[in-house]
């Protein structure tokens, strides 16, 4: 039988079969007549004249799907980044404004605290108090005098607790610091670590909660919150060359040696009857942990810790530069990160804090001038890296890694001190509805492609066997 009709270019199947039936040796295989070769010929011409629409019923759709996606692809992408932009826009303004409310809470609660101090300041009993301290340790030791001024505390507690504090001006104190505390408690603010009194050296003459206390009739003269100069003096500074403070204020935040975090002391002089000389310095202390606690409780919700939360507010301090043609440094003074249990491995004991490991593990807790310009200026949207997440900090957490929108507003500005007040939060969950939309637009494209699919093939079926 012959084959090379079958090579011939333009030759298709069905002509080929017509050729092979006409012949066939086999009279009963072969095409009977010339009729039903003419009947073949026009199935075949039929055939082809439907193979075009064959392939444009086929082709056709997949052009379609394809132009569709594109589209969808094209007008998708700047719809998610439109709405990226504008959800981060969106976040960075209610950030911006939390952190303005976050500024002016803080300052309107350091000058409610330091208000009660100056009414304090004012009454007799307190220059009683320091005149009491300074006639009782006159003449003795510095031991001897601190065990004298711890005297005179105990006895004062126990003449409070027994319900007659006596004109015992120590007493006298205890009793307007247990006052003040209900009132804070009552409204749900947190309690002062500490108060105390200096006398006009910086001699610390009065402090309650005094048990356990190693600072009674220590010389704090160096201290900031005693002269108010806005920086810490050498502890080897002599007490003649340095004057209290005359003016109320806050002082610049120190680390507490028990447990390595910032605090902060709010303190007013306490004058002569005359008003003619400052004879000691009334001040309260409080851990920036504990003075923000209310406010972070409001900003992250009650679910997770602050450790864990997706968003929290901190606090910086602007320091100044150590040569005028430097920029100011921005120390982190309180994070979620700085807690005392993340503090415990830089502490050499339990009473002393190695200063040196600390001050190179907040000395990286900086940030950086470009930084702080982008936390105060909310139209830039630039993301902010929390330095704690940074892997070349000595106490990297990988929960604070990654991307983050985060603005800052000052606290009390052009006053001491220098504080900015700052709201951060985890940029993809900020962005999780733009995410969701994106999985929902994919998760249905998967589908609708699927099933475009499954049609194309009930289509490509019908229009073969129809033709």
């Amino acid at each position: 039988p012959p084959v090379s009709h079958r090579g011939v270019a333009g030759v298709d199947e069905r002509l080929a079969a017509i050729v092979d039936g006409c012949l066939q040796r086999d009279p009963d295989q072969r095409l009977p007549n010339a009729q039903v070769v003419l009947d073949l010929l026009e199935h075949r011409d039929a055939a082809r004249a439907k193979r075009p629409l064959i392939v444009l019923g086929f082709l056709g759709p997949i052009m379609f799907l394809l132009a569709m996606v594109w589209i969808a692809f094209s007008v998708g992408r700047d719809v998610m980044e439109q709405a990226q932009r504008s959800l981060v826009d969106r976040a960075l303004a209610g950030d911006a404004v939390s952190a303005e409310l976050l500024a002016d809470s803080i300052d309107q609660e350091l000058r409610s605290r330091r208000s009660v101090l100056e009414e304090l300041a004012h009454h007799p009993e307190l220059p009683r108090l320091i005149a009491l301290a300074v006639q009782e340790t006159e003449g003795l030791d510095q031991k001897d005098a601190a065990r004298k001024l711890l005297e005179l505390h105990v006895r004062a507690e126990s003449q409070l607790q027994s319900g007659n504090p006596g004109d015992d001006p120590y007493a006298v104190l205890m009793g307007w610091k247990a006052e003040a505390e209900e009132r804070m408690t009552a409204s749900q603010r947190t309690l002062d670590q500490s108060w105390f009194v200096t006398d006009a050296s910086g001699r610390q003459i009065f402090r309650h909660p005094f048990q356990n206390a190693t600072t009674i009739g220590d010389d704090f003269h160096w201290r900031d919150y005693f002269h108010g100069l806005g920086r810490e003096l050498p502890v080897s500074t002599d007490p003649s060359d340095v004057s209290p403070r005359r003016e109320p204020g806050v002082s610049l935040a120190f680390r507490s040696l028990a447990t390595g975090q910032y605090m902060v002391a709010i303190s007013v002089p306490v004058w002569n009857a005359d008003h003619s000389k400052v004879i000691g310095v009334l001040a309260r202390t409080i851990h920036l942990d504990d003075l923000l606690n209310y406010w972070e409780r409001s900003i992250r919700g009650d679910g997770p810790t602050a450790a864990a939360s997706d968003r929290f507010i901190a606090l910086a301090e602007v320091r100044p530069a150590a040569t005028s043609s430097g920029h100011d440094r921005v120390q982190l003074l309180d994070h979620p990160w700085l807690n005392a249990e993340n503090l415990q491995p830089f502490i050499t004991d339990d009473e002393h804090v190695s200063e040196n490991t600390l001050d190179g593990l907040f000395a990286e807790l900086e940030l950086r001038p470009e930084d702080v310009t982008r936390l105060l200026d909310r139209r830039q949207t630039a993301s902010f890296h929390d330095p704690v997440g940074n892997p070349e900090f000595q106490g990297y957490d990988e929960h604070f890694a990654g991307e983050w929108l985060a603005a800052a507003a000052p606290v009390s500005p052009g006053a001491d001190p220098n504080w900015l007040a700052i709201v951060q939060e985890r940029k993809d969950t900020a962005l999780d509805p733009v995410n969701d939309l994106r999985r929902t637009f994919q998760f249905t494209g998967l589908w609708a492609g699927a099933v475009f699919s499954l049609l194309l093939i009930v289509l490509w079926y019908l229009i073969n066997r129809a033709s």
